[in-house]
């Protein structure tokens, strides 16, 4: 209740917990959070969107500021009647927005548009889950959102004009998405946003997961690679475990591997983190097909807690190490490894700062083509 209130209190623009919604997706009653609120407190210090986690708040500073420049101007352009959209590609559980919609409230937006006898559409797509449900729940009373589904129930994939019907974008935004997108996907992620985004449109984004990361960075996720890459050693039998915790997972690892595919667990969890980062050129690239825009890259810290956090949301450890059943084993393997050999490693190198590391994010500012 303690983040619900503090959206409702003052915080986002657009509040109005009488107004109709207008989703095309909605979570199921009962639905799980535990997830999402692990992911969330993984975003803000203690879930508090007032306090945005030091390692993703300067990157979606930056994002934000862009969205508000843009946005700035386009409401000075409204006439009566006119509706401005926003998409916000991969929502997760709100981070981008919530931090969209608290500047539109410090920058008075819903008097200027007011004003003008105008709105806005901030419509919110992503999978179906616990992730997006927690972003259903923090912002279901914002009159502007709209959520959809980018999936069926039966999990096909929805072409994102189908998803989005009519509505054409003015601006996209896609913060930490396209370094997970598989790369078979990445010409037809483009494509969807190219359909559903204005000629001339903006597209804004960001990721922490693009290479190269440069001579003095870490990518986002390489930590958790590495860790991927002891614990396969483990189990493989290419190294042994040095403490009891270590010895009585990797023995229940060897056996369910015995009793399951193996090729399976792999499977999962590379569908969690890509084994090979993309590169931002072939993002860019991807993207080239429906836009025009330039990339740029920067590096930010992120603290040895933050990036055991990461790794200890709870589908991120499940799918990551889908050997390992128990919850608790599963953390307490990701603790040692994390903490005992790969950021001790990582450390050792030039990309260490002086309380974690140093990660290259990879920003785009793209227009739609107007052809």
């Amino acid at each position: 209740m303690l983040v619900q209130n503090m959206l409702t209190g003052g915080l986002i623009a657009g509040y109005d917990p009488t107004a109709a919604r207008h989703d095309t997706w909605q979570p199921s009653p009962g639905q799980d959070l535990h997830d999402g609120r692990g992911l969330h407190e993984l975003l803000y210090e203690d879930g508090d969107p007032n306090q945005p986690r030091g390692w993703c708040a300067p990157a979606t500073n930056r994002v934000v500021a862009q969205a508000i420049e843009e946005l700035d101007g386009r409401i000075d352009a409204l006439a009566p009647g006119d509706t401005l959209r926003v998409l916000d590609y991969g929502t997760g559980t709100g981070l981008a927005a919530i931090e969209l919609l608290k500047i539109c409230r410090e920058r008075d937006f819903e008097a200027r548009l007011e004003q003008r006898q105008a709105r806005v559409e901030l419509h919110l797509v992503d999978i179906p889950g616990s992730w997006f449900a927690q972003g259903y729940a923090l912002l279901r009373n914002c009159a502007w959102t709209r959520f959809h589904a980018l999936t069926e129930v039966d999990g096909r994939f929805r072409p994102l004009p189908e998803v989005m019907g009519d509505s054409r974008m003015d601006l996209v935004l896609a913060s930490m998405v396209f370094h997970l997108v598989p790369p078979r996907a990445l010409a037809r992620v483009a494509d969807g946003l190219g359909a559903v985004t204005k000629p001339g449109g903006r597209l804004l984004w960001t990721a922490p997961d693009l290479g190269p990361p440069g001579s003095h960075a870490v990518l986002f996720h390489d930590p958790n690679r590495a860790l991927r890459g002891r614990w396969r050693a483990l189990v493989n039998g290419e190294a042994e475990p040095s403490t009891a915790v270590l010895r009585g997972a990797v023995a229940a690892a060897r056996q369910r591997r015995r009793e399951e595919d193996s090729l399976t667990l792999d499977d999962r969890a590379d569908r969690r983190i890509l084994r090979r980062a993309h590169t931002g050129a072939e993002v860019a690239a991807a993207l080239g097909r429906r836009f025009e825009g330039t990339i740029d890259s920067a590096a930010y810290e992120m603290t040895t807690a933050e990036t055991l956090d990461t790794l200890l949301v709870p589908s991120n450890q499940e799918e990551y190490l889908p050997e390992i059943e128990d919850a608790a084993t599963r953390a307490s393997v990701v603790e040692q490894l994390m903490l005992d050999e790969v950021l001790p490693e990582l450390r050792s190198g030039p990309a260490a700062t002086a309380n974690g590391l140093n990660i290259r994010w990879t920003f785009g500012d793209f227009h739609a083509r107007e052809d």
